[in-house]
């Protein structure tokens, strides 16, 4: 992630940001990264942005990456289903009014994942900190399983980018 964009798109948002290790079987034992979400105002009162990078992921594929109901990585069930009110914005499908560029990540060849996208999950800042952000595996289409392979609990940050990850 730009360090400069993530600060400069936070403007007066108030950010969240969660560490990304492996989970669910550790299909990619050495996943490694950060996911930071601020929520902005920009599509509704309750929308946000969320950026990710994550390292040692499948390369050069498409998956997604979502806010989950639990506020546990343990596993699956721990991790709950997608957290949202009202309409679904976690399928990688796009909506212009909830995810107008989807609400998936791609990796390059060294299998870097990277997202930057708006969504409106109906929840804002205070009810999402502590829920945990899921990555899946590549997508269906593609001939994955869209398993969960790897989370992250959401933590309040002082500065979006805080932990020097993305220098």
């Amino acid at each position: 992630l730009d360090t400069a964009l993530c600060v400069a798109s936070s403007g007066n948002a108030q950010c969240l940001e969660a560490q990304m290790r492996s989970s669910n079987g550790n299909t990619y034992p050495n996943a490694d990264g950060y996911v930071n979400i601020c929520f902005d105002g920009k599509l509704s009162e309750t929308s946000g942005t969320m950026q990710m990078r994550v390292e040692n992921l499948k390369a050069s594929t498409t998956g997604g990456v979502h806010i989950h109901t639990g506020t546990s990585c343990t596993d699956s069930t721990a991790q709950g289903g997608h957290y949202f009110i009202g309409e679904d914005p976690w399928f990688n499908a796009v909506n212009p009014t909830i995810a107008p560029t989807g609400t998936g990540y791609t990796t390059d060849s060294a299998g870097t994942g990277r997202a930057d996208f708006k969504f409106d999950q109906g929840y804002g800042y205070d009810d999402t900190v502590g829920k945990v952000v899921v990555v899946h595996d590549t997508v269906t289409s593609l001939g994955g399983t869209y398993a969960r392979i790897a989370c992250g609990v959401l933590g309040t940050v002082e500065k979006v980018g805080s932990k020097q990850w993305y220098s």
